[in-house]
């Protein structure tokens, strides 16, 4: 039995692991070997082959998930925005804050259905959060 022959290696059940190992092992060894070296930790040697393993039955379980790929039809068409009620008055508003100057940028632009476009920007100072600053936009 040769070291190149370990690469095709399988591991059984009952660890749950149906791929090879071998290198979550050596991954596994020389974690512990850094530990040692540079922390003074000492571990069994079935401690650091339990490692692996859990460690590679962690990775497995990370490499699928229970939901189908979803695909996207093509010729549909979403709508960006919500659909609102006739009559209703959209509102948009954002914010630019600057964490250095504690300042913000403030923009809202009204729409109201048949009328003229209503829009307004303010600058404020002593403005110490992000969070504040699109509270106040609002």
């Amino acid at each position: 039995m040769q070291f190149e022959d370990s690469g095709r290696w399988i591991c059984l059940p009952p660890t749950g692991v149906s791929t090879n190992v071998l290198f979550w092992i050596m991954w596994a060894l020389w974690t512990t070997r850094n530990q040692l070296v540079f922390e003074s930790r000492h571990q069994s040697p079935l401690a650091v082959v339990s490692r692996a393993m859990t460690d590679a039955q962690e990775w497995k379980r990370a490499q699928f998930t229970s939901d189908p790929p979803r695909t996207i039809q093509k010729g549909i068409a979403f709508a960006l925005t919500p659909t609102v009620p006739q009559g209703t008055i959209l509102c948009n508003s954002d914010a630019a804050w600057n964490q250095a100057s504690e300042s913000t940028g403030l923009g809202w632009i009204f729409t109201p259905p048949g009328s003229p476009t209503l829009q307004g920007s303010q600058h404020q100072t002593h403005v110490p959060s992000a969070l504040l600053a699109e509270a106040l936009a609002i």
